[in-house]
């Protein structure tokens, strides 16, 4: 699930802006993506796609306004990124089936999530992976992590490596019992270690 930096294509530059769009609600409103209010209008993007043009520039600019008196640098990136986008999609070529336009929006928005996810430090690989688990190696950290059965969040399409969610394995890793510790014995009770005659 590599981003393709390359693709002008119209649906999918817009649905790259919409997780641009997304990242910047969080970072000027905090809390969690799935329940901000730009992702709260993802379902109508996917369905009218051009609609993100119009988001980004009455929602979007009010939140621009808002990081900026916080936080000019990283607003700064912000716009930096969105302006690109913009400019991009206005010289895109739109004359596609609008069906085509939405699947391709859907794609551009899940490998913008994906590379902005990876940027971030939130998908690592089995390196990584071993480095958090104070594992050895990364064949060591593939064994511990059939053993938990935790799903790949992805391939790298360059080297064919799987990465992960670094939140799963961090929470994991948090949960996990102590070295050597029997998980199967409950603790004894008093009437597990009574061994004379039944009680009357």
């Amino acid at each position: 699930m590599s981003l393709d930096p390359t693709s002008n294509r119209y649906g999918y530059l817009l649905g790259r802006l919409f997780s641009h769009l997304q990242a910047l609600d969080v970072a000027t409103n905090g809390g969690d993506p799935a329940t901000g209010t730009a992702f709260g209008k993802l379902t109508t993007a996917i369905t009218s796609p051009a609609i993100t043009l119009r988001l980004t520039e009455t929602l979007g600019t009010q939140w621009l306004r808002k990081l900026a008196a916080r936080n000019p640098d990283l607003a700064a990136r912000h716009q930096q990124r969105i302006t690109e986008l913009v400019d991009r999609i206005a010289a895109a070529t739109t004359v596609e089936p609008l069906q085509n336009v939405q699947m391709a929006f859907i794609t551009g928005y899940h490998h913008q999530e994906f590379a902005s996810d990876r940027e971030a430090g939130r998908i690592i690989t089995t390196a990584q992976v071993a480095s958090i688990l104070g594992l050895g190696s990364p064949d060591a950290a593939r064994v511990q992590l059939r053993r938990w059965e935790i799903e790949p969040a992805g391939t790298d399409d360059t080297t064919g490596e799987r990465l992960w969610r670094r939140d799963a394995i961090e929470e994991r890793h948090r949960t996990r019992p102590g070295r050597g510790a029997r998980t199967d014995l409950a603790p004894r009770t008093r009437r597990d270690n009574h061994t004379g005659p039944p009680d009357r």
